[in-house]
């Protein structure tokens, strides 16, 4: 066991050395055994050392040191830099590529439950979410906006929202191309934790948004909201959806819910063709005809009565999907 360690030691420090000596790489990618992988600046590396019983591996930075157990490590590499953190669901596990680990974005799985919190001041994170799980989910902390690619993704929560961002920030959401990701929540969620204003977190949706959703891509989302009294798609701002094809497949509520002060709900469609569908067999109020041409945004208020502006047609009939976008 000892003479395996002091191989894997060896193998570690050699490659440190030797590959920071020969090429100019950006990044030392450490490759853990838990299927996550954590990208540290070679700018900021100054050595890897051993403790003194050879269990742990440390990484010297500029401005911090790293510690992980040698047993846990199974290999460096070095590469380019990237601002694309790729997070896999594989079951009840889940594979992170972390290129900003160690520049303030952490990102921890807990299970198949992932949370990001990224106190990165830089615009524009890109989050590459794939795979599936039935027990899992995915929080967002972040003080700045963000991209979230969602890459035929299927999420299923039995307690609570399969997405739920906890930021007040853009969050721009790209339905990727030739792929159908699916969000489900579960009947009933349990107990949010409490925000710095010592008050639960909001989780009102299957797919909850503190700040601004932005939907854009060709992509398909399916959204199955099953939590008692919770929507499909929820927003405490506003909600805009640029292109993309979105299936609210069921809700309890409202299938999009936006914020935009005064008691009215928010949300912008474009180059889309409409159809909403309430639960309980009871259609929302709608225009048959096309609405006059006028820029604006589009206003829910309450469930009963929908208003729309910008080459928005509507159509009607009862049915299980509260709303479903359609080309």
């Amino acid at each position: 066991m000892r003479n395996n360690r002091l191989i894997k030691q060896s193998a570690l420090a050699l490659g440190f050395i030797g590959v920071t000596a020969l090429f100019a790489q950006e990044k030392m990618y450490i490759h853990k055994s838990n299927k996550e992988t954590l990208g540290a600046p070679l700018a900021k590396a100054d050595s890897i050392y051993f403790s003194a019983d050879g269990a742990n591996m440390l990484l010297a930075l500029t401005d911090s040191t790293a510690q992980f157990p040698v047993s846990a490590v199974d290999s460096v590499s070095f590469g380019e830099d990237s601002d694309i953190i790729y997070i896999t669901y594989i079951g009840n596990q889940v594979s992170i590529v972390n290129p900003l680990a160690f520049e303030g974005v952490q990102v921890q799985a807990t299970g198949a439950d992932v949370v990001i919190n990224s106190t990165l001041e830089k615009d524009l994170i890109n989050y590459h979410i794939s795979g599936t799980t039935e027990d899992g989910s995915l929080k967002i902390y972040s003080v700045k906006k963000f991209n979230l690619k969602l890459n035929g993704v299927a999420i299923s929560n039995p307690d609570g929202p399969a997405i739920n961002i906890q930021s007040g920030k853009n969050a721009y959401i790209e339905l990727l191309t030739g792929t159908t990701s699916v969000l489900s929540d579960g009947t009933t969620y349990a107990t949010a934790p409490l925000n710095a204003e010592d008050e639960e977190e909001d989780q009102d949706a299957a797919l909850f948004s503190e700040g601004d959703l932005k939907f854009s891509g060709s992509g398909n989302l399916t959204v199955n909201a099953i939590g008692t009294k919770k929507h499909a798609i929820a927003s405490d701002d506003e909600i805009e959806i640029l292109s993309g094809n979105i299936t609210i497949a069921k809700s309890q509520k409202d299938g999009i819910h936006g914020k935009s002060g005064g008691g009215l709900s928010r949300v912008a469609i474009r180059n889309k063709l409409v159809y909403f569908i309430r639960l309980r067999n009871k259609p929302l109020r709608t225009s048959k005809k096309p609405l006059p041409r006028r820029y604006g945004k589009g206003f829910f208020e309450n469930q009963l009565s929908v208003l729309f502006f910008s080459f928005i047609r509507f159509k009607y009939s009862v049915g299980v999907s509260p709303i479903t976008f359609l080309k």
